[in-house]
């Protein structure tokens, strides 16, 4: 089985901790998995979905400054009736 890694936020990992021992102990998430924390800074995956939410947040509330950088790079789908 795989690691995964989440992304340190110090004062929160205590939180996430016990949001996985939780998630373990009720059998959706195998307690064999191995769970690391890790700086943002230490891999990109860690902080790009932070940077592609902003930008979807802020398109979404009409504000494209951001979008216009990396609109070659995104594509947003639009869903009816959610």
């Amino acid at each position: 089985m795989g690691t995964v890694v989440f992304e340190s936020r110090r004062e929160q990992d205590a939180g996430d901790r016990a949001i996985l021992t939780n998630l373990r102990t009720s059998g959706q998430v195998a307690a064999e998995m191995a769970v690391v924390w890790a700086r943002a800074s230490s891999d990109a995956a860690l902080w790009t979905a932070d940077v592609v939410a902003g930008i979807v947040a802020g398109w979404l509330d009409g504000e494209d400054r951001w979008l216009t950088l990396f609109e070659e790079r995104l594509a947003f789908l639009e869903a009816e009736g959610i």
